[in-house]
C-alpha cells in the first residue's frame, strides 16, 4: 500500500505510528506490523486460494503459513516465555503437519484463523502485563543455564581479588610453523603484460567462461566462443544475450580459459570491453569465423542480429 511517490499510503494500518522508541516498543510494534501483514495478504481469499500451493512440489501455502505461525506464537509465548507445558500445534505426529494439513476446507481455514488469533491475543496480554510469578519454560531455562555457565567459566580464572591474571601466550596452531617455512612454488602463477605470452594456449580449441556484472551486482557466468584478434579477445553473441546486455551497461569483463587436459592450467584475461560492430554482415562473419574454428555449423548465424566486442586485457594471468 504505497502512493505514486513510493511513500506509505495514509490508509495503511501498519504505518502512521511513531518511528522511534525503546527496545520493547520497537519489538511490540514490529510484531504488530508483521501480524497485520499476514491478515492483509489473506484478506478476501476463499479456502481454495488459501490452500493453493505456491510452487509444486513445495507444500508452502498461505493457509499453511497461518497454521505454522499459530504454532510459533504458542511455542514462543506460551511454552518458552510463560512456561506452559503444551504440545506442538499441528506438528505432534507430523513435523510438517502445519503445511501438509493445509487443505482447501472452509472449516480448516476457520480453525486456523481462530487458533492464530487466540495465540496472538495471549501473546499480547503476556507482553502488556507479564505476571509477577511467570517462570520461563525449558527452552528459555536451557538458554539461561548456558549463559550462566559461560559467565562462570570466564570468571573461573580470576584470582580472589577479582582480577584476571595476565593472558597466557597463545600456542601456534598445529602445522603453522611448517606452513610458514613452506616454500612457494616458483612460477606457479605468472602475470603477463600482453596476450602474446599465452597466445599459443589461447589459440587452442577450448572455450572461455565469461564473467560480467548483473544489474544487482551479482556475477553472470556463461561459456562463450572467442578469438584472439588485434591484441584482444574477440567475443560475439546475439543481441538479446544477458552478457551482451551487461556489457552495454558496464563494459568490463573477465574471461577464464581452462585447459581440458590439465586441471591446474588456466589463463585469466580481465579488462574493459569495447563494442566493435552490431547488426551488420561483419558481425555475422565474426560468428562464422569462430564457428569454423570450433568445427560448428556456420549457416545458423544467417539473418541473426549479432554483436561483436573486444575484451582489452588490462591484466593477464596464467596458472600452471
Amino acid at each position: 500500500m504505497f502512493t505514486a511517490d513510493g511513500r506509505p499510503s495514509a490508509d495503511d494500518p501498519r504505518e502512521q505510528r511513531p518511528r522511534l522508541g525503546d527496545e520493547r516498543t520497537a519489538l511490540v510494534d514490529s510484531l504488530r506490523r508483521q501480524r497485520l501483514t499476514l491478515e492483509m495478504k489473506c484478506a478476501g481469499l476463499d479456502s481454495e486460494a488459501m490452500a493453493r500451493r505456491s510452487v509444486e512440489p513445495s507444500t508452502m501455502s498461505l493457509l499453511g503459513l497461518v497454521r505454522h505461525l499459530a504454532g510459533e506464537e504458542r511455542a514462543t509465548f506460551r511454552v518458552m516465555m510463560a512456561g506452559q507445558d503444551l504440545p506442538r500445534m499441528y506438528c505432534s505426529a507430523d513435523r510438517d503437519g502445519d503445511f501438509n494439513g493445509a487443505v482447501p476446507d472452509p472449516d480448516v481455514v476457520a480453525e486456523a484463523w481462530d487458533s492464530w488469533r487466540a495465540e496472538v491475543a495471549f501473546a499480547t496480554r503476556l507482553v502488556d502485563e507479564p505476571p509477577a510469578s511467570m517462570s520461563p519454560g525449558p527452552p528459555a531455562q536451557r538458554a539461561r543455564q548456558r549463559w550462566e555457565g559461560d559467565v562462570a567459566a570466564r570468571g573461573a580464572d580470576r584470582d580472589d581479588r577479582g582480577v584476571r591474571p595476565p593472558p597466557r601466550p597463545r600456542r601456534p596452531a598445529a602445522g603453522a610453523d611448517r606452513r610458514a617455512r613452506r616454500p612457494i612454488a616458483s612460477g606457479s602463477v605468472t602475470p603477463a603484460t600482453t596476450l602474446d605470452a599465452v597466445r599459443p594456449f589461447l589459440d587452442g580449441p577450448q572455450r572461455a567462461v565469461l564473467a560480467t556484472s548483473n544489474p544487482d551486482g551479482s556475477p553472470h557466468l556463461v561459456v562463450v566462443d572467442y578469438l584472439v584478434q588485434d591484441g584482444a579477445l574477440l567475443l560475439n553473441g546475439r543481441s538479446g544475450r544477458r552478457w551482451v546486455s551487461n556489457l552495454r551497461r558496464l563494459p568490463r569483463a573477465t574471461a577464464l580459459v581452462h585447459d581440458p587436459a590439465d586441471v591446474q592450467h588456466w589463463v585469466r584475461v580481465a579488462g574493459p570491453a569495447t563494442l566493435l560492430r552490431e547488426g551488420d554482415e561483419e558481425a555475422i562473419e565474426d560468428a562464422k569465423v569462430m564457428a569454423r574454428r570450433y568445427g560448428d555449423d556456420t549457416e545458423q548465424f544467417d539473418g541473426q542480429h549479432r554483436v561483436s566486442w573486444h575484451l582489452r586485457p588490462e591484466r593477464v594471468v596464467e596458472r600452471r
